[in-house]
């Protein structure tokens, strides 16, 4: 992942000599922490509220002509339930008991990358997750993970992140192996986009958010549809590497500056390159040896 934008304390312009000042070897000591290594995860914190059995989608991994659609619309799917929609050697699953509410395509169809293929209402409820658009910048990839807390309920859940079924998916092929079925309108809860029970089902989120989905919860969890919720989405995580306070850093844009004790017990500025922050540590990729002391307050701050 791309470094991420870090803004730390030190928005602060720095002294614009590159010496700080001379300090004694105590002084030096007192105020300075080592750069240590340790394991790190970027965490990104967004509030969220739990919804009713939403629709998700189904997508393509690398595209492909379909051969086969198994299921009618408006029959139940679970993990065991076998493929779905097969492209190749690409082969369309469900991880989450559900209904398959609607087919956007059919045998003999080509479809590219990441489209959407199916659409499945969940049978239990959800998170809904939208990253607002001042937090753009910490989603330049897919979250790799999700955990939730419903507010005065259950909390450290983990749940399971899928994309929203797009507003319109059409086409009702016929299959291969079941001629029952009744169309995606008639399915119990299909209400539409913005109906009671389903408030943003099938919807996509407005222009302004760059990252939305349905965070699937499981289905003993005791909760009801409207409860606010918030979701730690786990963008990242890097194992043994060299690190630091965030306090003790000044920098943005992947780049930044420290204060370096010097042998004489001094502190000049000191370029560095970042990478991803928890909040309270940040990631050092470049420009610092395992041992190296800083200053424990960021350039500017001394």
């Amino acid at each position: 992942m791309a470094a991420v934008t870090v803004l730390l304390s030190g928005c602060v312009a720095p002294p614009s000599s590159e010496e700080l000042g001379p300090a004694s070897s105590r002084d030096a000591s007192a105020e300075s922490i080592p750069v240590q290594r340790g394991d790190i995860s970027s965490v990104l914190v967004v509030r969220g509220v739990t919804v009713d059995r939403p629709e998700y989608a189904l997508r393509t991994v690398s595209g492909g002509t379909v051969t086969r659609t198994t299921l009618r619309e408006g029959k139940p799917v679970t993990a065991e339930t076998p493929v779905i929609v097969q492209l190749g050697e690409e082969q369309i699953t469900v991880e989450h008991p559900g209904v398959l509410s609607r087919l956007a395509v059919a045998p003999g169809e080509r479809v590219g990358k990441g489209i959407s293929v199916a659409a499945v209402r969940h049978s239990g409820l959800a998170v809904q997750v939208e990253v607002p658009a001042e937090q753009a910048y910490r989603v330049a990839t897919e979250p790799i993970s999700a955990r939730t807390t419903i507010d005065g309920g259950p909390g450290g859940l983990d749940c399971s992140l899928v994309p929203m079924a797009e507003t319109v998916i059409a086409s009702t092929p016929a299959a291969e192996d079941d001629a029952s079925g009744s169309p995606a309108a008639d399915l119990p809860g299909s209400a539409a986009p913005g109906a009671q029970g389903a408030p943003s089902a099938g919807s996509v989120s407005d222009a302004g958010t760059p990252y939305s989905a349905w965070c699937l919860l499981p289905l003993d969890v005791e909760a009801v549809p409207g409860l606010s919720a918030r979701v730690g989405l786990t963008m990242d995580t890097r194992e043994d590497v060299l690190m630091l306070p965030v306090d003790s850093v000044t920098g943005s844009q992947g780049s930044g500056e420290v204060g370096l004790v010097q042998p004489d017990g001094s502190v000049a500025v000191h370029p560095v390159q970042l990478g991803i922050s928890d909040g309270t540590n940040i990631e050092i990729t470049d420009g610092l040896e395992e041992g190296d002391q800083v200053s424990v307050a960021a350039p500017g701050f001394q």
